[in-house]
């Protein structure tokens, strides 16, 4: 198997083509023949300063035109004169412009391969016009590659009449402050126009300090609603069963607080992690703005649905003006494959078992940090479950936000079609020995001579069918007395599984059921004898650090039967 670059997940990968920083700059416009290291994107002018970015303001302008709301340190934008309503000035903003392949006498050439001309300054720095959409980051998100022959050049956000009205307090101060920072996530990701979504899904309502309750507190004081079906991650409670909380009280008031806050914006109260899981979700194309991870990888890789990878507060500004920026994940251009994974070797029970996707996805996200795989080799009947173990496995251990499974996703219905007719940057074979090295890293925890103490499934929550096969594991057996079993899922799930008598049966055995939250981000385990056992990626990656302590990774089958045993029993057939 080939071993990876070592860099980190979310570094950016701007200047990989652009420039030497520290070691040689060049002159305005260079273009630059060749890799050059990776770098840290802090401040491009600060980092390429041969650039020579005007950032001079102009004459006419006061000293500081930027307006503070009362009480806050919230910067709520500044106005430039002369700037028309439809277009935000981009000062301190670029794009990289990939003006295709340099050949070994410094000649760019076309898209044919033929020359068009020396390489020269020529192409500079460019303000405004339709210079195409690129795909930088903001965050954990994913920058455009681009060749050797790259120059920089500044962009132009163009707005229609109606964003234009919102940005200018037309439609309330709610929405001109949630389009000013959609408007400035545009400029950072490069883009030069915004896009309507159809839905939202909220990870701000997940409490991590009082500045998310002034956020939303402040949005709320000025009326602000969502203007698209938006629904709501898990939050820090499990409102139906609130004596499971073990966290300090005022952090308790606190989490309940902000979760009113957005359900008084109109958020519709699933607090799930899995809103593909509900009985509406997004369809193929369809444009929304996801946050959480596991969802974000969901709706790209496996619904056909297009977004980036939002995060807090950029979440609940998309849905409450209904746009967001045209790049990133959005776009085609990012969304092809890039890294293709050939499974070899593998036997056929360990391609039909559960197992394997958290495992395989874990070893893929390690592998690609943020780049789109492409993976050849699964039956093309793997269910939905699955695909969602795999996708938030990947988006744990990397920044993955897409992946294409050859015959099973929406866009991968041929190899070709998941590469887009291209060939794969390099192709990665997995066969059993990587696998088992993958599965082993999920595991922190001594288990000879330490007790089982707790077992945990679903992360992400548990879904109908993932239930069905736990109540058939069970039986009528129950879970050891020492051992604490948790099963987290949605309210809507917890309703299904209830009309199907399965909550009643569980509950019998020792199992809690745990909803609006995850036993990984909340305290509702208490204190825990020994180490914890999970069938999830996710939660076998966060919970040693979130919760302090050591995590064994198994199947399904290794969590019941060891739930029951009180003790750990895992066997090793299937990865041989």
């Amino acid at each position: 198997m080939h071993v990876g670059s070592g860099r980190a997940p979310h570094q950016p990968r701007l200047l990989e083509c652009l420039v030497d920083v520290g070691e040689r700059g060049g002159p305005e416009g260079e273009h630059v023949i060749g890799k050059r290291p990776h770098v840290e994107l802090v401040s491009l002018h600060r980092l390429c300063p041969h650039l020579h970015e005007d950032r001079t303001e102009p004459p006419d302008r006061p000293a500081d035109r930027r307006q503070r709301r009362p009480g806050t340190g919230i910067d709520v934008g500044r106005q430039h004169p002369g700037q028309s309503r439809g277009e935000l000035a981009h000062r301190r903003r670029h794009r990289v412009v990939d003006d295709g392949p340099v050949d070994r006498r410094g000649q760019r050439e076309g898209p044919a391969g033929q020359p068009s001309g020396d390489v020269g300054p020529k192409c500079g720095i460019e303000l405004g016009g339709d210079v195409g959409e690129t795909g930088l980051v903001v965050g954990e998100s994913r920058l455009g590659v681009h060749g050797a022959n790259t120059t920089v050049a500044r962009v132009t956000l163009h707005l229609t009449d109606d964003d234009a009205a919102t940005l200018a307090g037309e439609a309330g101060e709610a929405p001109a402050l949630a389009m000013r920072i959609v408007t400035g996530l545009a400029e950072t990701m490069g883009a030069t126009r915004l896009l309507s979504i159809e839905g939202a899904h909220i990870d701000s309502c997940l409490y991590h300090g009082q500045s998310g309750i002034d956020f939303a507190q402040r949005l709320v004081d000025d009326d602000a609603r969502v203007s698209v079906p938006t629904t709501l991650n898990v939050s820090s409670l499990d409102l139906l069963h609130p004596d499971l909380y073990k966290g300090p009280p005022t952090e308790a008031e606190a989490s309940r607080r902000l979760m009113q806050l957005y359900e008084t914006m109109g958020c519709e109260p699933t607090w799930t992690c899995a809103p593909y899981q509900l009985a509406t979700r997004p369809g193929f194309g369809q444009h929304v703005a996801w946050a959480e991870s596991n969802a974000i990888v969901f709706a790209n890789s496996v619904l056909g649905a297009r977004t980036h990878r939002y995060g807090d507060f950029i979440d609940i500004c998309a849905a409450i003006t209904g746009r967001a920026p045209a790049a990133g994940l959005h776009l085609d251009e990012h969304r092809r494959g890039e890294v293709l994974f050939r499974l070899r070797g593998v036997g056929d029970e360990l391609l039909d078992h559960d197992v394997l996707a958290p495992v395989l996805g874990y070893l893929i996200g390690a592998e690609v940090e943020d780049r789109v795989p492409v993976i050849d080799g699964l039956p093309p009947h793997t269910p939905e479950h699955r695909l969602k173990a795999l996708g938030s496995a990947a988006a744990s251990s990397g920044a993955v936000g897409i992946f294409h499974v050859v015959g099973v996703t929406p866009e991968a219905a041929t190899l070709t079609d998941a590469l887009d007719g291209r060939l794969p940057e390099r192709t990665v074979d997995v066969g059993p020995d990587d696998l088992r090295r993958a599965r082993d890293a999920l595991t922190t925890a001594a288990t000879d001579d330490r007790p089982l103490g707790a077992v945990s499934l679903g992360t992400p929550h548990y879904s109908v069918a993932e239930f069905e096969r736990l109540v058939e594991l069970l039986g009528d057996r129950r879970v050891d007395d020492d051992v604490a079993c948790f099963v987290n899922t949605a309210r809507a799930v917890l309703h299904e599984i209830a009309l199907r008598g399965w909550v009643d049966r569980l509950e019998s055995a020792g199992v809690q059921i745990v909803t609006d939250t995850c036993t990984y981000i909340t305290p509702v385990m208490g204190e825990i004898r020994g180490f914890a056992l999970t069938d999830s990626a996710k939660w076998a990656h966060y919970a040693p650090g979130n919760l302090g302590i050591d995590v064994a990774f198994g199947s399904i089958d290794d969590c019941v039967e060891s739930a029951v045993a009180g003790r750990l029993v895992r066997t090793d057939a299937l990865w041989r």
